[in-house]
């Protein structure tokens, strides 16, 4: 604590800032919309001269940036294009498909694209996809939201696939060939067990 030293003032108000921005995403993120809230937050750090702008260019690791940028580009090109809803519908057909194996391969469509475009992008594009199978597969509205929203958020790979993993690689303190190989064992054991809560535990809570 000695070494850390005292919190100094600029400290504080970086904290004050944090704190009112994360209120504001809470309560007030429906109406002002979270990237406005966010771009506030930004410019009110620079205003009170809590960052320089010489910071932010030698810290910020811009190429993570660009590379997530492009994969939500990617995702709304998918998305209007409607290459992915020939995609996913290819593999969707409900003929013969019980409403379990509905579940894999939705979890497995969601898992595969996450690794590639933004977890966000994977869940707007699958989900209203999903709800046109409701009537004819038997699966429920809640389910299939949970067939695609919890394995897009399993990506230990790739930086693309969550914001944690691209903070994380921000950092610059591994490479992609390095977290590879255990984020792939990592991947196909959290799908695994997934599979395991979707297949014994859904049917006890959805009755």
């Amino acid at each position: 604590m000695q070494r850390i030293g005292p919190i100094s003032k600029n400290e504080l108000l970086v904290g004050l800032v944090a704190f009112i921005t994360i209120g504001f995403w809470i309560f007030g993120g429906h109406k002002m919309g979270l990237p406005m809230i966010s771009l506030a937050a930004a410019v009110t750090v620079f205003v009170l001269d809590l960052a320089k702008w010489k910071d932010v260019v030698d810290y910020v690791n811009w190429g993570v940036i660009v590379m997530y940028g492009g994969a939500i580009a990617l995702g709304k090109a998918l998305e209007e294009s409607h290459a992915i809803d020939w995609l996913a519908g290819s593999f969707l057909q409900t003929s013969g498909v019980t409403p379990f194996m509905l579940i894999i391969i939705l979890s497995a469509l969601s898992k595969v694209f996450t690794e590639f475009i933004s977890n966000a992008a994977v869940v707007i594009i699958l989900v209203p996809l999903s709800f046109g199978l409701v009537q004819s597969s038997g699966v429920t509205p809640e389910l299939m939201v949970l067939a695609i929203t919890i394995p897009a958020g399993l990506d230990f790979c790739l930086p693309v696939g969550t914001p944690p993993n691209a903070i994380a690689y921000a950092s610059g303190y591994y490479s992609i060939k390095r977290i590879l190989a255990p984020g792939l064992v990592m991947s196909v054991t959290s799908y695994v067990v997934f599979l395991l809560f979707a297949k014994l535990y859904w049917p006890l809570i959805m009755k």
